[in-house]
């Protein structure tokens, strides 16, 4: 292909040579008073790893049915669920709430469905329905909502039904009806905006006793909703995001060419021959190419810029994959940005290739995990922990303040799934604004703040598993965090008082097979070699 050369005097676009994860958990932020501070760097002084003691939330292998609601929620209350399999069709989820404390509480304005709207958007959720509650599919790639009416209302309990409060010592039960799993499944884990994930909760036979709930067959036009788990694995050379009708492989311009130009590099040979391999085993027939850059320079450069290069990458890939595709490109400059172009690394991040693969149309709906998909293999050991595994430092040069972070749980939910929880400790006088949100780079990606500053690492490739991400439902594009929201109703949720600790979470995308990782949080100290627990 022709080199694209800038005119005299044009800026020229940055380049930045990737060293390590190329989605870069920016630094975790601290700040005294109202806000958190930005600040640049990745200084990990003022701490390290360490043991510390602690258990599990639960013993090894079993089963967690009852979770203390998340403590900026109300600290005092208890959670309890229990799942009913009525037919083939459907079950009752029951989820009953203990207020063990001495104030009363209204909890109903978080008892709405976590990843979904309320009065924003074409697919809105009525706020006062028990709609926030969704059981992970098996397969790790979906989960699986409440049956909801035309006028988005659910079949599930409304506050009128059981009154807005919670008194001191009282209990209040709710419950949702959702779609059966296969009658072989016998246990899921059960997500609510409440709490942390409850895991592999059974499932028992026949209705509720004493419930009397709306059903399917009473309401024939109710149908059950469920909502695309997309996960996102980042290396140096590329960026994968997988879902269930499409991966898109971002691979990163930094690695395929030199600066403003459009010929291949000697480095770009292995991410576009992994990128071949991944077409050749999904079986698709039609492959988009698309071409970005950042936004230094003008349009009169970065858009004919963005063309050569997806003309390029097609081009190689032509020559590389076996089977039938049809390719088509397109480039679109600097218009279509995934992360701030204010900063360098999110301009790193937008000067990309990607590669998206329609698995909708694939030949025998072959499937990228199931048919060699190239992604390595697992990382086997007995590691450490998970529980006690801590760190403890300043994260950044503004002040001497120091948070403790401590693993609570890192175990398998699937084959391709695994929840993370840890602790989060503010040691000193202040208060302090944890930022576990805007403290990752990619932060544009997602719809509402989230702690999505967390990583697994794969001790030996280094490719990081970012936090699952929901897709939407509704007509927007940004999906949410499949971790603790700090958005909304849970606006407080990374605001910690002097000596105060508050545990979050996390589902992230494994290998299958892996039995230890490595462990980022935020930019604190790497946390290596730790077991995740089957």
């Amino acid at each position: 292909m022709p080199v694209l050369s800038a005119p005299p005097g044009a800026r020229k676009e940055e380049r930045l040579v990737r060293g390590g994860a190329c989605l870069a958990l920016a630094t975790l932020l601290l700040a005294t008073g109202c806000g958190p501070v930005s600040a640049p760097g990745t200084d990990r002084s003022g701490g390290g790893a360490s043991e510390a003691p602690g258990a599990a939330s639960d013993e090894a292998g079993a089963p967690v049915v009852s979770r203390p609601l998340n403590a900026w929620v109300a600290p005092d209350v208890e959670a309890s669920v229990a799942l009913h399999r009525v037919d083939d069709a459907h079950m009752v989820a029951v989820l009953s709430l203990t207020n063990n404390g001495s104030e009363r509480e209204q909890l109903w304005s978080h008892l709405a469905d976590p990843f979904g709207e309320s009065g924003n958007s074409d697919h809105d959720y009525p706020w006062n329905h028990f709609s926030g509650i969704a059981w992970l599919d098996p397969s790790g790639r979906a989960l699986h909502k409440p049956y909801h009416l035309p006028d988005r209302s659910c079949l599930c309990s409304a506050k009128d039904d059981t009154g807005p409060f919670l008194d001191p010592g009282g209990t209040q039960e709710a419950y949702s009806v959702l779609a059966a799993p296969p009658a072989d499944v016998s246990s899921v884990t059960v997500v609510t905006g409440l709490t942390l994930p409850f895991v592999d909760v059974p499932i028992g036979d026949g209705a509720p006793e004493g419930l009397d709930y709306r059903t399917p067959d009473d309401h024939p036009d109710a149908a059950p909703e469920s909502t695309e788990l997309v996960s996102v694995v980042d290396s140096p050379e590329q960026t994968v995001v997988e879902g269930t009708e499409a991966t898109e492989i971002h691979l990163s311009t930094d690695v395929l060419f030199e600066v403003n130009e459009s010929t291949l590099t000697d480095e770009a040979t292995q991410a576009l021959q992994d990128a071949a391999a991944r077409i050749d085993a999904s079986g698709a027939r039609e492959v988009l190419v698309e071409g970005h850059t950042d936004s230094t320079g003008d349009d009169a450069i970065n858009n004919p810029l963005s063309v050569e290069r997806a003309e390029a990458v097609r081009d190689a890939l032509a020559d590389t994959v076996a089977s039938d595709v049809e390719f088509t490109t397109v480039g679109h400059g600097s218009g279509q940005p995934i992360a701030d172009n204010g900063t360098e690394e999110g301009r790193q991040r937008n000067r990309r290739v990607t590669v998206t693969v329609d698995r909708t149309g694939s030949a025998g709906e072959a499937d990228l995990r199931d048919s060699g998909d190239p992604g390595g293999a697992p990382a086997t050991g007995d590691g450490r922990g998970p529980a006690g595994v801590a760190v403890s430092g300043r994260p950044n040069d503004l002040g001497d303040a120091e948070v403790e972070v401590a693993l609570t749980d890192l175990r398998a939910l699937t084959p391709e799934t695994a929840l993370l929880s840890y602790t989060v400790t503010n040691p000193g006088p202040q208060e302090l604004s944890v930022d576990l949100a805007y403290a990752f780079d990619g932060w544009m990606e997602f719809r509402y703040r989230a702690a999505y500053a967390v990583a697994l690492l794969h001790p030996d490739t280094r490719e990081m598993s970012l936090p699952l991400r929901v897709a939407p439902l509704d007509s927007g594009t940004k999906p949410w965090c499949l971790c603790s929201s700090a958005s909304g109703t849970n606006l407080s949720a990374l605001r910690l008082g002097a000596g105060q600790t508050r545990e979050y979470y996390a589902i992230l995308p494994v290998t299958p097979g892996s039995t230890v990782t490595d462990v980022q949080v935020g930019r604190l100290p790497l946390l290596e070699d730790v077991a995740i627990r089957s």
